[in-house]
């Protein structure tokens, strides 16, 4: 593959110049960097500093600098090195030129590069490219000796600096990390640089770097941010956005980001973005990554009206809407009863359904039966999805007479007992990271999480004998708490991984660790169910299903001989469920009134309100109320 060679210095500044300079190669330039030092004073009260100038030309030709603002003093010692030059089919001359200045005092000034300008050979002009045009080019320097007020000595510059020439593949694009040190911070060294130790990790229902958020007009966006470290304690929310945002701290780690968009920033895109800091004991810093989001300020037209049958609502079609209007649809996306374009217009959305058609679900709190459908963008051809462009879920509650409760039980430990492993057991845990040193809470469950937020599991053997080692042999998910569901989707099959996301973590020979991608079932599923086939066996004997690893076959036999008793059964093991968090963006309220609902569990209900949950791609902004009504 032929390579596309970058040639960059300091700040990876590229130009172009005239393609007649052939003949005039010596003096054209492909790059440089200035840093300056100081070297004290002199008995007259004078002072010295060290100007640093490396350059980067087609011939070993040393360019001169100006003198451009500011008293820059006199020359008294200058020396020049080549340090670099030429690679494989290019011709560079990388110099140093060192040079110590006598100034009169501490002041800013200014030097510049080149001396002078000269077209037909080349002088102060960058090396010909592929665009061929005349370019001068220009290199300052900012130098200030001015004392600092933190360290009581004279300022100096940061020290950078990259390779005169890089070279990029065609079809492998790179990054490189330029090294940058400033000698006037006092900074510090991080005993972990493993994101989650010292330095904060953003958590759910924080929105992933990029999200486009909906905003509404005279709404306030409400952007739930949280993080946290395991060594240090998170001090503060670093946000930057449009005038009038602001935070507000609701916990250790937990901060809400605010902001309330006018009709004058109608239909414009703001990014917000955000860094958590972190302090130890000895009150040393540490940031984040960088995060930033997209608000997108809108006019928020939504109703939800409900009644003792069916569910109604229209809303106004966006941008979002209209880009993804042919692949919209219910829960149900088979019945044609419930095809979004039957009542649609030209300018609304509307979807009307009954309490139990078109893939409505129904759920519970304390006080409230709740029925639940969504208008979703996810590909209907696919099992799983991990985002979407669109994804309007709506609801309506009724207050119930009787306390009917949906439980979730923590399964653990599985424990089982065979010939020549005597007892042993599995426990299948969710992780909060991926120093896998905190699992979840047993009395959270269900476990709340986003799509695309990273899972991480342990699935662990316990045993008396010695010399075992845990294999998992195959892992799916399922919508239910049934590993033989209908609808399944590989996780692990035959020892391989068969999902993209997923990252195996070091571990013990008793332990296995891995992490992946949240993703949804396509349809009326908020739930993930992950179950896996696991086999202990003893260590180092050839021939059991533990030493033979990974089978990339078809064949479906990869079941072993269980000689002299050297591997376990398979056992199916599980945990669950994973709730799939609908975030709320907004929020809608349909009109209260009495009904004579005919259910068996709902007598004589009362409407208690309609909602509608508007989230464009990956977003996590929280919903906003409407206007209520009330009828008679």
């Amino acid at each position: 593959m032929a390579s596309l060679t970058l040639l960059l210095l300091n700040l990876l500044l590229m130009a172009s110049a005239a393609s007649a300079w052939y003949m005039y190669p010596y003096y054209r330039y492909y790059g440089g960097s200035v840093t300056f030092n100081p070297k004290g004073t002199n008995s007259d009260g004078s002072y010295v500093v060290e100007l640093r100038n490396k350059q980067t030309t087609y011939y070993c030709y040393q360019n001169g600098y100006t003198c451009s603002s500011g008293n820059c003093g006199s020359q008294v010692q200058t020396t020049t090195t080549q340090t670099a030059r030429n690679s494989y089919g290019f011709s560079w001359c990388e110099y140093e030129v060192v040079t110590k200045r006598k100034l009169n005092s501490n002041r800013p000034f200014e030097i510049r590069y080149p001396t002078y300008y000269n077209i037909q050979n080349g002088h102060g002009y960058w090396i010909s490219n592929t665009r061929s045009s005349q370019a001068g080019w220009r290199m300052m320097a900012h130098v200030d000796l001015g004392t600092r007020s933190d360290t009581g000595k004279s300022n100096r510059s940061p020290i950078t600096y990259m390779l005169p020439i890089l070279r990029v593949t065609r079809n492998c694009p790179r990054s490189f990390n330029m090294t940058v040190f400033d000698p006037d911070v006092d900074g510090h060294s991080a005993p972990s640089c493993l994101d989650g130790d010292y330095f904060p990790v953003f958590l759910s229902p924080t929105p992933v770097n990029g999200a486009n958020l909906p905003a509404f007009v005279n709404q306030t966006l409400e952007i739930k941010v949280r993080s946290k470290a395991q060594y240090t304690t998170i001090y503060d929310l670093i946000v930057s956005g449009p005038t009038g945002i602001s935070k507000e701290r609701t916990s250790t780690g937990e901060y809400i980001i605010k902001w309330k968009p006018t009709e004058n920033e109608l239909n414009e895109h703001f990014p917000i973005c955000f860094v958590s800091e972190a302090r130890d004991g000895y009150w040393r810093i540490y940031q984040s990554e960088l995060r930033c989001v997209i608000a997108d300020v809108g006019h928020h037209e939504a109703i939800v009206t409900c009644n003792e049958t069916t569910i109604k609502v229209e809303v106004e079609k966006s941008y979002l809407i209209r880009r993804n209007e042919d692949n919209l649809h219910l829960n149900d996306f088979t019945n044609p009863a419930c095809n979004l374009t039957r009542l649609s217009n030209t300018t609304h959305l509307v979807a009307v359904m009954s309490l139990n058609n078109c893939g409505t679900l129904v759920e519970e709190d304390d006080d409230n039966i709740i029925f639940k459908n969504e208008i979703t963008s996810a590909d209907t051809t696919q099992i799983i999805s991990r985002q979407h462009d669109v994804e309007i879920t709506f609801q309506c509650a009724y207050p119930k007479r009787t306390n009917l409760t949906l439980g979730f039980t923590h399964k653990n430990p599985y424990a089982f007992t065979e010939k020549g492993f005597g007892a042993f057991t599995f426990d299948f845990e969710f992780f909060e990271s991926q120093r896998f040193r905190k699992q979840v809470d047993a009395s959270t469950y269900p476990v709340e999480v986003y799509l695309k937020q990273m899972i991480f599991m342990q699935i662990r053997a316990t045993t008396s004998i010695p010399n075992t080692e845990l294999f998992v042999e195959s892992c799916r998910a399922t919508p239910y708490d049934n590993p033989n569901s209908r609808i399944s989707y590989t996780i692990i099959q035959n020892g391989c991984v068969k999902d993209k996301t997923v990252q195996i973590y070091p571990s013990s020979k008793s332990q296995f660790r891995f992490g992946m991608e949240a993703f949804e079932f396509i349809g009326a599923h908020e739930q993930v169910y992950i179950t896996c086939s696991v086999i202990l066996c003893e260590t180092g004997i050839p021939g059991t299903r533990c030493s033979q690893g990974c089978i990339q076959s078809n064949s479906g036999n990869h079941r072993s001989k269980r000689e002299a008793e050297a591997q376990t059964s398979r056992h199916s093991i599980s945990q669950g469920p994973l709730h799939l968090a609908k975030v709320s963006d907004s929020q809608v309220s349909g009109p209260s009134l009495n009904l004579g609902m005919n259910l068996v569990f709902i007598v004589g209900c009362l409407l208690v309100c309609g909602v509608v949950i508007y989230r464009t791609k990956r977003s996590k902004a929280k919903y906003q109320p409407l206007p209520t009504s009330e009828t008679d």
